[in-house]
């Protein structure tokens, strides 16, 4: 008997394996190598220097510990950001029919002005899997109006509006 440890192979596909020794042949064996485990995910979509308030699309892929697809991953994640105001997708669990990947339409706001923000995914259950975007920047936007409220007195002998164009 022998055993062989930290032997792995990532490649998806059929492979034939062969043991032999001066003495002993065991012939060829065929496996398939399959998918693992998800193990990390891989966030992409998320634009940096994105506007304000501007909605984005973004994408999760569950990957095994090889990089491949982990179609089988049927977990929850809860999204995170570390731009406090952000509005994010709700916790979301991966369904069969995603095999392994998820597109969030126009899920995820930025709303403070500044750099070096994240956006965070992370398994509900194994906490290890995770997967995020990080250095993301947002800017001002474009604004074509502003609202004023709460003004009820006049200022000095103009109304309000009158005192804010002309100021």
């Amino acid at each position: 008997v022998a055993a062989f440890a930290d032997i792995s192979y990532c490649k998806i596909e059929a492979i034939a394996l062969r043991a032999s020794t001066a003495s002993f042949n065991t012939g060829n064996s065929g496996v398939t190598v399959g998918v693992g485990l998800a193990s990390t995910l891989v966030m992409t979509g998320l634009v940096n220097a994105a506007n304000e308030c501007t909605a984005q699309a973004v994408t999760l892929e569950a990957r095994d510990s090889c990089g491949n697809r982990a179609t089988g991953y049927r977990g929850t994640v809860t999204f995170t950001s570390s731009d406090a105001a952000a509005t994010l997708p709700a916790n979301y669990t991966f369904t069969a029919g995603d095999n392994g990947i998820h597109a969030f339409a126009a899920a995820v706001t930025l709303k403070t002005p500044g750099a070096g923000y994240y956006v965070m995914a992370t398994d509900t259950v194994t906490g290890t899997i995770t997967g995020q975007q990080t250095g993301l920047s947002v800017t001002f936007g474009t604004h074509d109006h502003f609202s004023v409220s709460g003004v009820t007195t006049p200022v000095g002998d103009r109304h309000v509006t009158e005192a804010i164009e002309k100021e």
